[in-house]
């Protein structure tokens, strides 16, 4: 085995792994480059393993300033062996750089791709982050154990006797109080963004491996949604002028929103934009009580009335978010973030 530094073999090995696009190239490509939107908040190091001629692993170690904690992604192997090798690199590149603490899977930060799934390996819904069965018993048995859990809840297309007859009560009471719950105008997009992007830094900030970015990253990184959006799916909660919930809901674009852009996938993603029979929950936030489950309400509404199948993706566990109507679920896909003390001598795995 071979280890150099190679960008082409680096960016090239995801799509030769997988039937489908998994992670973003020109993303990728970007924080290879120190091109991306994010590149100056952090160092990323990457690290190829060549075998028979050709990349075989990649991963990446992410390091912030003023923190103690190396955060591993971008993890690609073809096989135990090779996931062995990144490993210990990886290990031993972090020991390197005095951090206690290995944190991963994080593909450079929070805003980007983090989490590895354990279970369900079918076709991924819109943005799920995706990787080999294999991958978590190699972490685990190289000694990284569990800090935190996530699942995403899958909604079959819903009839009028699944919704909760008091949902509509609980509306009504909302509505009394003053708040305004309604969908996403287009036209309000550039005015809308800076207070999602307000509420997102304060309702978020004590999620795990979580930073702060500035408006004009978060407009580049989220910018882009407003092309692929019905706005119809996106709730905005409102007390007067001032927002105070959100509900980002996109069709379900399946592996579609990782492949490279160009005019055949455009077509391909405009088409889906009009013609989608799934739908996936991102992302939810809520600065008053009462509001989520309101937002929650007409998600499920939205459903039953446009005939949708629906995934609540990504939700931590134990919060009320994870709980929202269970009778309805059929299943869940579950992730792990894992994480690994480098406080004390190295393991012996290395």
């Amino acid at each position: 085995m071979e280890h150099m530094i190679d960008n082409q073999g680096f960016l090239d090995l995801p799509h030769r792994l997988y039937p489908w696009p998994v992670v973003s190239r020109e993303s990728e490509e970007a924080l290879l480059k120190g091109a991306h939107p994010l590149s100056d908040q952090f160092t990323l190091t990457p690290f190829v393993v060549h075998r028979g001629g050709q990349a075989a692993g990649r991963c990446a170690i992410t390091t912030y300033p003023d923190s103690d904690v190396a955060y591993l992604g971008f993890f690609e192997a073809e096989d135990d062996t090779i996931a062995h090798e990144l490993l210990s690199w990886a290990e031993t590149t972090a020991r390197g750089l005095s951090r206690e603490r290995m944190i991963g899977p994080v593909d450079g930060s929070f805003w980007l791709r983090y989490r590895m799934k354990v279970d369900h390996f079918d076709v991924p819904y819109a943005f799920e982050p995706y990787n080999q069965p294999g991958y978590h018993s190699w972490w685990t048995a190289f000694g990284y154990s569990t800090v935190h859990r996530y699942s995403s809840s899958f909604y079959p297309q819903i009839t009028d006797k699944d919704l909760d007859a008091g949902a509509d009560q609980l509306v009504a009471v909302m509505t009394q109080q003053g708040y305004r719950v309604e969908s996403l105008r287009l036209a309000d997009w550039d005015q809308l963004l800076p207070q999602i992007y307000s509420l997102v830094m304060e309702l978020y900030s004590t999620f795990p491996v979580f930073n702060t970015i500035t408006f004009e990253a978060f407009a580049q990184l989220f910018g882009p949604l407003r092309t692929i959006c019905d706005p119809h799916l996106i709730t905005v909660a409102w007390q007067e002028d001032t927002l105070v919930g959100f509900s980002i809901v996109l069709p379900d674009y399946g592996p579609l929103t990782q492949a490279k852009i160009s005019p055949v996938m455009l077509a391909r993603l405009m088409w889906r934009k009009h013609n989608y029979s799934s739908i996936v929950a991102l992302y939810m936030g809520s600065a008053v009580r009462g509001i989520g489950p309101v937002m929650a309400t007409r998600l499920l509404q939205q459903c039953q009335q446009k005939k949708l199948s629906c995934v609540g993706a990504l939700i931590a566990e134990h919060t009320s978010t994870a709980q929202y109507a269970p009778h309805l679920i059929t299943h869940r896909n579950h992730y792990e973030l894992l994480g690994k003390d480098l406080s004390t001598n190295p393991s012996s795995h290395e």
